[in-house]
């Protein structure tokens, strides 16, 4: 990946959406931002992120539908983090299933969702 990591977040609770926006910026990334499933199709498709920090409940299509279609779009090799607050083994094991990289909990540590992201490169 290249040095300044392009990274879409996706979210559909705008405060959350807009911390990791401001986060990711003032760590060096480039951040891309989409607020459901929809817009992250179109934006993963059209802006080629390294990384898609993906909310598993999103209004419409979930997350995982999400990373599903993602990881099908043909010369896009974009990691998935699958980023949640509900943590249980159903919910990684279904993470995987769908093709998603890495899944972490939701938390007010920045240091590991970066952490996250670094680990992909």
């Amino acid at each position: 990946m290249p040095e300044r990591c392009k990274v879409l977040v996706v979210d559909d609770d705008g405060t959350a959406r807009t911390t990791i926006s401001d986060l990711l910026a003032e760590a060096g990334f480039t951040v891309v931002l989409a607020a459901d499933g929809e817009q992250a199709i179109e934006k993963a498709t059209e802006k080629r992120p390294d990384v898609i920090i993906l909310d598993t409940r999103l209004p419409g299509m979930d997350g995982y539908e999400v990373c599903k279609r993602i990881k099908e779009i043909k010369g896009l090799a974009t990691k998935v983090i699958m980023y949640t607050a509900y943590v249980d083994a159903l919910n990684v094991a279904r993470a995987r299933e769908v093709g998603a990289d890495d899944f972490i909990a939701k938390t007010s540590d920045f240091a590991m969702l970066r952490e996250a992201i670094e680990n992909l490169k």
